[in-house]
């Protein structure tokens, strides 16, 4: 019974899909807590971009060496510089965290020597036993580099059930983790670059299974007593 107070899906109450629309908070945290540890800066780079803006796939798989660049106001930030696949438009993230940046950095110079030699923009370029002598990973390659990345780290669902998630999952995250922080939608809808606010509340709208199973929890206690 769904109105039974000790059901909660693993995936949308509605609707079974492959992945998660959203992560539950006390999953975030658990990321957030375990990410910088972890030894694949491709996965760190992409779920720290997922994190804190949201960021697609295709916009960060095609990151290149000349994508940070200072900020003109703070000149101890970086600003991120990307195309954006999905709009076909520049787009930037002003004054990003530092430990990002870092990231990012450390990324360019190891990718260096790579991209040089096969001509290829994308930092995340590795080598590759094939005729091309190297791969850029693929959208469902790192969706399972990070998945692993939650299972090492026993991350799971707080219901304790494990929770497929892709990198769009935390593009679909923002809106609600923003609104906890007290950061206005309309900076959200900006971040992730969304024409209209519209499109902005309907990810938002998603992203309450969680706090959506508990509020109902509470309400059927409250009903039965």
């Amino acid at each position: 019974n769904f109105f039974n107070s000790s059901f909660v899906p693993t995936l949308s109450p509605f609707k079974r899909k492959r992945y998660s629309e959203s992560i539950p908070e006390p999953m975030l945290k658990e990321i957030k807590k375990n990410i910088l540890k972890h030894s694949n800066i491709h996965v760190k780079i992409f779920v720290l971009l997922g994190l804190n803006y949201g960021m697609r796939y295709s916009d960060i798989i095609n990151l290149n060496r000349d994508c940070l660049k200072e900020n003109e106001v703070n000149s101890s930030k970086k600003d991120l510089h990307f195309y954006s696949q999905k709009i076909k438009k520049h787009r930037i993230l002003y004054s990003i965290e530092n430990i990002i940046s870092f990231q990012i950095h450390k990324l360019i110079e190891e990718s260096q020597k790579l991209r040089e030699e096969h001509q290829v923009g994308s930092i995340f370029i590795k080598k590759y036993r094939s005729k091309k002598g190297y791969s850029i990973p693929s959208n469902s390659s790192i969706n399972k580099l990070i998945n692993d990345f939650l299972k090492e780290n026993s991350i799971n669902h707080p219901s304790g059930s494990y929770l497929r998630i892709s990198t769009h999952s935390f593009r679909r995250t923002i809106p609600e983790s923003y609104d906890k922080k007290g950061v206005s939608i309309f900076v959200a809808k900006e971040v992730l670059g969304h024409k209209s606010i519209d499109t902005t509340k309907k990810f938002y709208d998603k992203t309450n299974e969680y706090e959506y199973q508990k509020s109902m929890q509470e309400a059927i206690k409250k009903i039965n007593v």
